[in-house]
């Protein structure tokens, strides 16, 4: 215990949205971040923007998304932690918090499995795996119902966004 302390002072962890120092129990996103950070609340709303964007276009049965984003905010600096720098545990937190806050909510009582949106394969080889896995595993040990990464293939290469 005391060798990871003193690696600690030499190479303390820092907060992936905030850059500050982590303190001890802290794990990938500070207490502070993670609670402090820009929700939408969509998950309470049938009516919300995303599922509006979405009409007409796809069948779904109901849409959300966890967060606002902003440029140069702490979600943005979360996503390129996740994606492009190896942070699989980022998604899983994120996952996690999110999949806490469906279970609660009768909208998504129904949620028979988690299927996260595949990369296409020459991505995947390029980062070593899906962010989308990471943050479909949260969610799925937060809602207790099977994540299936495999349910989909993405054929059809883009860029990145």
């Amino acid at each position: 215990m005391w060798i990871s302390d003193l690696i600690g002072l030499i190479y303390p962890e820092t907060c992936c949205a905030c850059n500050q120092r982590l303190i001890k129990g802290e794990e990938s996103i500070c207490l502070q971040c993670l609670h402090g950070l820009p929700k939408t609340n969509f998950e309470t709303n049938k009516n919300n923007p995303i599922a509006r964007c979405l009409w007409g276009r796809i069948m779904f049965q109901e849409a959300t998304a966890m967060y606002y984003f902003t440029k140069k905010g702490k979600v943005q600096n979360l996503l390129y932690h996740l994606k492009y720098k190896g942070r699989y545990d980022v998604g899983v937190k994120l996952g996690r918090f999110f999949g806490n806050g469906l279970a609660k909510n009768e909208f998504w009582k129904t949620v028979d499995v988690v299927l996260p949106v595949p990369l296409h394969s020459k991505k995947l080889k390029k980062r070593g795996y899906n962010q989308c896995d990471a943050i479909g595993e949260g969610m799925a040990e937060a809602m207790e119902v099977p994540l299936l990464s495999a349910g989909l293939k993405r054929v059809k290469f883009n860029k990145s966004q």
